[in-house]
């Protein structure tokens, strides 16, 4: 099984990803607000954006584009203090915090499925502009839930380091027995070959490099 405290990368790899996430996002919903902004009044498809995007779902966006941002920092935060973060933590409330944040903006960011039928809609359009919204929405729908799951593993690795560390769990090297066996006897001759020509002059080192034996002290006993 896996110990994950000895695998941080794998949080911090998580954290770039769900950083670049959040900038698809956000510059998806930033295409469609200047697009939004630029139809004009006669346009051909300023009926089915305004039916797209209705008073409702504005302000909804609105709400939306704020959670996105303080991820964003949030998550740059994060990266940039990451060996700090890690070494006294990881916290797990922080990344259910972002976790909770992240669900209502994509349940939000959903709302022209709710009454309202987006595929018809768009399939309609008549000029780019309509096409843009509706493609670029799909985008940011798509990548909101993509960023959602990443924060849920998120949240499991850092429940299983907080875990690992109460519990002391960490990866002990084991040695093969042939080598520890191979080990064993290069000691012994070492130990032999001291007893029988003793160098009061110069300690010797056991391969374990545990620590110098006189072996001088030792003929001598």
């Amino acid at each position: 099984m896996m110990i994950f405290r000895e695998h941080r990368a794998i949080l911090l790899y998580l954290k770039f990803i769900q950083i670049i996430f959040t900038i698809i996002v956000l510059t998806t919903e930033l295409v469609q607000y200047v697009v939004f902004s630029s139809l004009k009044a006669d346009s051909p498809d300023i009926i089915a954006v305004n039916q797209f995007i209705n008073n409702e779902y504005k302000s909804i966006k609105i709400l939306d584009n704020i959670v996105f941002l303080l991820n964003l920092i949030t998550l740059g935060a994060y990266v940039f203090n990451f060996k700090k973060i890690w070494n006294k933590g990881p916290y797990l409330c922080l990344e259910l915090f972002l976790a909770a944040l992240w669900f209502t903006s994509a349940i939000g960011n959903l709302d022209p499925v709710y009454g309202r039928n987006p595929a018809q809609t768009c399939s309609s359009a008549i000029t780019s502009s309509l096409t843009i919204i509706c493609s670029t929405w799909i985008t940011s729908v798509v990548f909101c839930w993509l960023n959602m799951i990443l924060l849920i593993i998120s949240v499991f690795v850092t429940w299983r380091v907080g875990q690992e560390k109460r519990k002391g769990i960490y990866h002990k090297p084991t040695v093969k027995p042939e080598v520890k066996n191979r080990t064993s006897q290069r000691q012994s001759v070492l130990f032999k070959q001291g007893l029988e020509n003793p160098d009061k002059s110069q300690p010797v080192m056991l391969e374990s490099g545990i620590k110098p034996l006189m072996l001088v002290q030792l003929a001598n006993t």
